[in-house]
């Protein structure tokens, strides 16, 4: 009876072990098949060989409580769900292109095999999809990086491109409204001469030097496709002058300066303060989206 059960549990044996082998070579022949390759790695003691390396967790252990195991490696882009190579999913339009579900909600949401949901970013009214489609049918083309923003306040998605320019930082910007799409080059590092036009108007009555929300810049307008106007109003002592203007442009940032001797120390301080009306126009000036900054020199 006993040498019976021995071999009852030796054939019991054999069959579980063949049946691990069996899934192992099928796992590892779905790996090749897909387009990966089988290599090893460093994985969570509770974790076999060939684990879904899409989900979190599988091999995300301390090295005191991982083990080696044969792992899928399919390469940039893309992992080993436990079955075969797939897209890599770390965003709804991921999510999207690799086929998982997509929950009607506002925004919409996906949700992978695993359990995580991912929601549509939304700039404006556009989606990040929307945005890369009519980006992929412009100029841009299909050179996308997965990097990008959206600029609520001229109402534009920033897409990054994969364009190699010396000195620049491409990105494809897609207006909201009109749908259209052009490329911003964002190149870095140039400095203007002071070589444009620049008038400081007297003291203005109509505005209040007291008041934030007057000063500042108030109007910017392309006059072409190189020559940007920029109004602006400062307000400074009755006793005081702007004696000049200069501006540097540093990437996508115009720094506007006004020369204006501080009183005190020279000459004597009035009792009033005055607001006046500052005009730069900039030419041979690459036509594109600018921050600026207003600067007393």
């Amino acid at each position: 009876m006993k040498d019976k059960l021995i071999a009852i549990l030796a054939v019991l044996g054999i069959l579980l072990i063949s049946g691990c082998v069996e899934e192992e070579t099928g796992k590892e022949q779905a790996c090749i098949d897909s387009g990966g390759t089988v290599t090893t790695g460093m994985c969570c003691k509770s974790t076999g060989d060939f684990p879904d390396l899409c989900a979190v967790g599988a091999c995300a252990c301390s090295p005191e409580n991982s083990h080696e195991v044969k792992i899928c490696d399919c390469g940039e882009g893309k992992c080993f769900d436990g079955n075969a190579c797939v897209r890599m999913v770390n965003n709804f339009d991921d999510c999207v292109k690799a086929g998982y579900p997509v929950m009607e909600s506002y925004p919409r949401q996906c949700k992978t095999p695993d359990g995580r949901i991912f929601t549509e970013e939304i700039c404006n009214g556009m989606s990040l999809f929307e945005a890369k489609e009519i980006a992929i049918a412009s100029e841009c083309g299909d050179r996308l990086k997965d990097t990008c923003m959206c600029n609520a306040d001229t109402g534009t998605w920033w897409l990054d491109l994969d364009i190699e320019k010396e000195g620049c930082n491409p990105a494809c910007v897609v207006n909201v409204v009109t749908k259209t799409a052009t490329i911003n080059w964002r190149c870095t590092g140039v400095i203007l001469e002071p070589e444009g036009f620049f008038e400081a108007g007297p003291c203005n009555d109509s505005i209040s030097p007291y008041n934030q929300s007057e000063l500042g810049i108030k109007e910017t307008n392309w006059l072409d496709n190189e020559t940007l106007q920029i109004k602006a109003y400062v307000s400074i002592n009755c006793a005081e002058e702007i004696v000049g203007g200069d501006f540097e442009i540093n990437d996508d940032k115009i720094i506007l300066m006004y020369a204006s001797p501080r009183c005190g120390d020279d000459f004597a301080c009035a009792r009033c303060m005055c607001a006046h009306e500052l005009v730069y126009r900039l030419s041979d000036l690459e036509k594109k989206e600018y921050s600026f900054e207003l600067k007393r020199i």
